[in-house]
């Protein structure tokens, strides 16, 4: 029972580190952001892909809160809608896993590499529009925030 307690407890921690972004009401003038997985490497064995998509405040990134996450294992878009008219900033990070057994220093275990790429974006969405936001990223650090109307 304890374990089970110390695992929730953890999960719940590490889910609430970024909030998620919490949607405009249907009465509110808005625009519709489709976020989209934009990667296509990062499955199979020993490798591994994480993509998210933050909305903030500003340019230095304050109060985030999740607006889409990708992995494999999930769809491959997801759909927010955000106040029209007025500037929104949006992040998004990549992460790239890659294991192999066997360490550098010929000791039994594992090596994993990370690669991480990150993008700012910001614009003011029009009423009523929709936009496709897309983080074209690769395993060798480069990437591209795009947003399409």
């Amino acid at each position: 029972m304890r374990g089970s307690f110390l695992i929730a407890s953890a999960v719940g921690l590490i889910a609430g580190c970024v909030p998620t972004y919490r949607e405009v009401a249907n009465s509110t003038p808005s625009s519709t952001l489709t976020f989209e997985k934009g990667y296509t490497v990062g499955t199979g064995l020993g490798r591994s892909a994480l993509q998210e998509y933050w909305i903030v405040e500003d340019e230095a990134c304050q109060n985030p809160q999740r607006a889409a996450w990708f992995t494999w294992a999930n769809d491959p878009a997801e759909t927010r809608r955000v106040l029209a008219d007025r500037q929104v900033h949006i992040v998004a990070r990549t992460k790239f896993y890659e294991g192999s057994g066997g360490t550098s220093s010929s000791q039994p275990g594992a090596t994993v590499n990370i690669s991480e790429c990150r993008s700012l974006a910001q614009f003011t969405p029009e009423l009523g529009r929709a936009y496709s936001v897309v983080h074209k990223a690769t395993p060798r650090g480069s990437c591209d925030l795009v947003i399409l109307n």
